[in-house]
């Protein structure tokens, strides 16, 4: 049971931080797309 519990928090870390860096891409492009049309 608790290693269960370890796994499924080291699933969501897995995800958690795949969505950050996902979302530090989308991020950067939006910047970067912001100071082309400026």
């Amino acid at each position: 049971y608790r290693q269960l519990i370890l796994v499924s928090q080291h699933a969501t870390q897995q995800a958690n931080g795949l969505f950050a860096s996902r979302l530090a891409r989308l991020w950067q492009d939006i910047h970067m797309g912001s100071l082309l049309f400026l």
